[in-house]
């Protein structure tokens, strides 16, 4: 599925920025407050246009924690950002 590839792209250049981030910013600390750092990267480089849906910040950083929980609750095959790709697609 098209949508799903370009989330999917959009979360792996989210993962890459946040670790500079981290890196750099937070002097390789853990950073907590992730999801909306993600969220805020995400709404920055066209989520809304390639998702086709409207969303908040908040609403999307606690989608993304959906996400996370979710993910982890099971043991998959699949990576991360091919899991949430996917799940936001059929949201």
């Amino acid at each position: 599925m098209e949508k799903a590839r370009e989330i999917k792209h959009l979360l792996v250049k989210t993962v890459q920025n946040h670790h500079e981030y981290q890196e750099n910013q937070l002097g390789g600390d853990y950073n907590n407050d992730w999801s909306k750092w993600y969220a805020d990267f995400l709404l920055e480089n066209d989520l809304v246009e390639v998702w086709g849906r409207e969303i908040t910040a908040e609403e999307l950083a606690a989608t993304l924690r959906q996400l996370d929980e979710e993910y982890k609750a099971e043991e998959r095959e699949e990576n991360w950002p091919t899991y949430y790709a996917g799940r936001m697609v059929e949201m």
